[in-house]
């Protein structure tokens, strides 16, 4: 039975079905087969599909593999809309924000397309849980998204929100390094280098990964040791920043192969306005010119890269156009507005919701009859649970 002879509106079930089949037979790219999945999903059945989860899942990966064939981002622009709404259909509205199989291939057809504002919105929902059976999930595909979800954010240049989807990535991680890993922690330096002037710190329990991930990243890590040096107001600046531009120099084929030459260009702007704001903690006044020796910024542009950093609120200062004088001023905000008052407010709001909602899902955890097992293996002094036998579970869970 060919799908065409079937409604993928009333039959959306059995034309999955049927989809999936023709996908695995197609060879790809098939604009055909792209077309008819691309139509299926955003005319189907909200209530048949969510009862199909890994056909759905494998579905979309079908539908990519002939996107990423194809290599043009405006056939993969086509596919966008209809996955945003099969997103829309695989996620559960009583339920808390949660991780569904359509979640991965959304975010690599976005990026395939260089579509990045369409991914906005699910990226600010908050993961919070996972399908407790994990219907069509491989713990992998956590780690994958969350990876596509900091490409996106580092195309949209939101660099903060960058690095809290690499993190999740090594926090969401189970194993040890894989591929995705060690690209998701080359982008993590140089994103932290771009937004912060230095590497931020993972967590704790994953040193023993990062350990194992820096054979792989060698040329990044040179990198960040030189934009350090580059970036220290008191060191020889000049003599650094050439060091700098030479290491890039040195590794340019590396980054080029990582498709990281864009961000690893970033960094040199990066590292002598870091350089600059270091400078405030020094001076109260200094020239144009002493700026420009002393961090290696191009003297004619010492000044546009001052107002700059004024505008952005990156440092707080005032320039004297008459003598070419620069004075570091402390910053004007006492926290003492309507407006930081209303946004102390939103974040205490935030804080109590997240806190309700972790401590609903710690009592749906605890009644789990597999969290109560393992429980019951523990020795008696981890728990009160020690020693519980199978019927008494089951009487639990009744």
């Amino acid at each position: 039975m060919d799908p065409a002879q079937c409604s993928p509106e009333a039959h959306s079930a059995v034309y999955l079905f049927l989809l999936v089949a023709k996908g695995a037979v197609t060879k790809e790219p098939d604009d055909t087969f792209v077309s008819m999945a691309c139509r299926f999903m955003s005319v189907c059945s909200a209530e048949q599909v969510a009862l199909e989860p890994k056909s759905v899942s494998v579905l979309c990966k079908q539908l990519v593999s002939h996107l990423e064939k194809g290599n043009s981002p405006m056939h993969a622009l086509l596919a966008v809309r209809p996955l945003k709404t099969m997103l829309g259909k695989m996620t559960a509205p009583s339920k808390p924000p949660h991780m569904t199989v359509v979640h991965r291939p959304f975010a690599q057809v976005c990026i395939l397309a260089k579509c990045y504002k369409e991914a906005t919105a699910m990226l600010e929902a908050q993961i919070i849980d996972l399908p407790a059976e994990r219907a069509g999930l491989d713990p992998y595909d956590i780690v994958v998204y969350a990876y596509y979800g900091a490409m996106i954010h580092i195309g949209m240049k939101r660099y903060m929100e960058a690095l809290t989807y690499l993190r999740m990535a090594f926090t969401a991680s189970v194993g040890g390094p894989t591929s995705c890993l060690v690209e998701a922690y080359k982008k993590y330096i140089l994103v932290s280098l771009i937004a912060h002037g230095s590497v931020i710190e993972l967590p704790k329990w994953s040193n023993r990964m990062q350990q194992q991930l820096l054979p792989h990243v060698t040329a990044y890590t040179e990198l960040k040791e030189a934009f350090v040096k580059s970036a220290d107001a008191k060191g020889g600046t000049a003599e650094d920043a050439t060091q700098f531009a030479a290491k890039i120099e040195e590794h340019a084929a590396v980054y080029t192969k990582d498709n990281n030459l864009g961000l690893v260009k970033q960094t040199v702007p990066a590292a002598k306005r870091r350089s600059i704001k270091r400078l405030t903690q020094t001076y109260l006044t200094l020239s144009l010119a002493d700026i420009a020796t002393k961090t290696g910024v191009q003297p004619d542009k010492a000044e546009a890269t001052i107002l700059d950093m004024i505008e952005k609120g990156e440092v707080y200062a005032s320039i004297n156009q008459r003598d070419g004088m620069v004075s570091f001023l402390d910053s004007p905000e006492r926290y003492d507005s309507a407006e930081s008052v209303d946004a102390l407010h939103a974040k205490i709001e935030e804080s109590f919701n997240m806190s309700k909602t972790v401590r609903e899902l710690s009592e749906h955890i605890s009644t789990q009859k597999e969290f109560i097992k393992k429980q019951s293996m523990l020795p008696r002094s981890f728990g009160e649970l020690g020693g519980m036998d199978e019927m008494a579970l089951d009487n639990l869970m009744m």
